[in-house]
């Protein structure tokens, strides 16, 4: 009986895991579709060094764009939203769970000062806790997002980037690297 019950609660639990990462799939899929500029991603793809190139990434990255334009797919997934929870939180002055410490304090910072532009004060200020292991909810997502423009444009072998690995060899490398340069 008690084989029973947890073959149940683990059917349960690989069932929800799965449900989860199909629906940030279809997070991840929207989310490049409308939110990244081709032509953007084009160029630093076929110019740029692979740390280059996610720095370009992340300055394209709009979390308003993703919960707008993706907000279905948004809801859907619970790492995305988290985020959306804890935005609504801070432009209705309710506290946040500060699961994300620097990135909430910092938002909040940006919506206090000005909250017509919290969008693109978030993107100068904020984004890059998202890299720097503040945040593992924003990470799951920007590495599911650099993760299906690597594998769908084979960045490892472009002669540009030339690193000898997978994609998410090259995301730890380029985190890595990017985090390196981008200390708070």
């Amino acid at each position: 009986m008690l084989k029973l019950a947890f073959s149940i609660i683990l059917y349960g639990i690989i069932r929800s895991s799965l449900a989860d990462a199909n629906s940030c799939g279809k997070l991840v899929h929207c989310t490049v579709k409308r939110c990244f500029s081709t032509e953007k991603t084009e160029t630093a793809m076929h110019t740029m060094s692979a740390v280059g190139m996610f720095s370009a990434m992340v300055d394209q990255f709009s979390f308003v764009c993703l919960a707008t334009k993706c907000h279905d797919a948004c809801t859907a997934c619970e790492q995305c939203n988290y985020a959306l929870d804890q935005i609504s939180k801070i432009t209705s002055g309710v506290k946040t769970k500060m699961e994300c410490p620097k990135i909430e304090t910092c938002l909040e910072q940006c919506f206090l000062e000005d909250a017509l532009h919290m969008n693109s004060c978030a993107r100068k200020r904020c984004n890059l806790y998202c890299y720097n292991d503040d945040c593992p909810y924003c990470i799951y997502v920007a590495k599911r997002i650099f993760l299906r423009i690597c594998r769908e444009n084979n960045i490892p072998k472009l002669p540009n980037v030339n690193f000898n690995g997978n994609c998410m060899d090259l995301f730890d490398h380029v985190l890595k690297e990017y985090s390196a340069g981008h200390r708070t």
